[in-house]
């Protein structure tokens, strides 16, 4: 049997169990590494949305080399910051273009994609 376990934080992190097997990968939502994981073996997914304005995107770059080469990054096209989670409008945010149903979806297959590789 698998058990597929999401922790929603910051950044979230995907754990798939399967007898004796064990599989940890990481997704990131808006967010970015400040820990080395590029000899990890982790399989990374990093999402952010165009309309993100939370979001640090020079520290973002700065840490992108903390991530494996491998690292799948997605940007959706109208997404905001808050639309990753439920706590409502950001102040510094953007305005999406996209509903936070479309981007919920959106980020739910690439997450799902990622369990299932």
């Amino acid at each position: 049997m698998t058990i597929a376990a999401l922790l929603l934080t910051a950044a979230v992190g995907v754990g798939v169990y399967a007898g004796d097997y064990y599989r940890a990968d990481e997704t990131a939502l808006a967010a970015y590494s400040t820990e080395d994981l590029t000899q990890t073996g982790l399989e990374v997914l990093s999402l952010y949305g165009t309309a993100d304005g939370v979001l640090d995107r020079e520290k973002y770059q700065q840490y992108r080399t903390n991530l494996p080469e491998n690292v799948t990054e997605v940007i959706l096209d109208g997404g905001c910051h808050a639309c990753f989670g439920s706590y409502g409008p950001q102040a510094v945010d953007g305005e999406p273009t996209i509903t936070a149903e479309e981007q919920t979806g959106l980020t739910a297959a690439y997450i799902l994609e990622l369990m299932n590789h």
